[in-house]
């Protein structure tokens, strides 16, 4: 979603952090993104729906990277997911959760 989230974060953590990594990743996997993000009134759309609806879900995906999520996370094991997150190569990783998030994966390996 459009969001000024990126630049409110504070500072990068130390290299030998357990936080180095996952920071870095995270921000390595979403800042492409944000080149097609979700508008603010999408997602206020969707949470309208979620809290009128005569037929609640569990999850209400509010772009095409949540639906893939949703669609394809199950069909994985949750070792296979944590094993993700254990990936040391960052090229490596970066493909492997493009799989996951689907149709824009392509962003995570270019």
């Amino acid at each position: 979603m459009l969001t000024p989230i990126f630049s409110k974060r504070g500072p990068e953590p130390p290299v030998d952090s357990p936080y180095a990594a996952v920071t870095r990743r995270s921000l390595m996997a979403r800042v492409p993104l944000l080149k097609q993000p979700t508008m603010p009134e999408e997602v206020a759309a969707v949470i309208l729906e979620a809290v009128t609806t005569a037929t609640p879900r569990l999850r209400w995906p509010t772009d095409s990277e949540s639906t893939a999520i949703l669609r394809n996370r199950p069909a994985m094991a949750d070792e296979d997911w944590m094993a993700l997150f254990a990936i040391e190569r960052d090229d490596e990783y970066l493909a492997a959760i493009g799989n996951v998030w689907g149709e824009k994966g392509i962003l995570f390996t270019t």
